[in-house]
């Protein structure tokens, strides 16, 4: 495993919800999923460590909405808990 792709698992780790949606996808899914978390967390203006709490989990659930809009294996239930 090279540096980036650590620094990556570890980005979309900070993302519990996330992360357990692609842990249960498909493969083809998966890949999707992640390349679309890590071209949010490049296109981000705030560092996620910078972060308020409360940003944190609106871009999470930014993130799932997009999910859930690309119809990439992701369930409306989770969107609202």
């Amino acid at each position: 495993m090279t540096v980036q792709s650590q620094l990556n698992n570890d980005a979309i780790s900070k993302l519990s919800t996330v992360s357990q949606e692609i842990k249960e996808s498909n493969s083809f899914d998966a890949n999707q999923m992640i390349n679309l978390v890590l071209r949010e967390f490049n296109n981000s203006r705030i560092a996620f460590d910078d972060m308020t709490k409360a940003q944190k989990a609106t871009f999470e659930a930014n993130i799932l909405s997009i999910f859930l809009h690309k119809n990439l294996g992701i369930t409306a239930n989770l969107i609202n808990n």
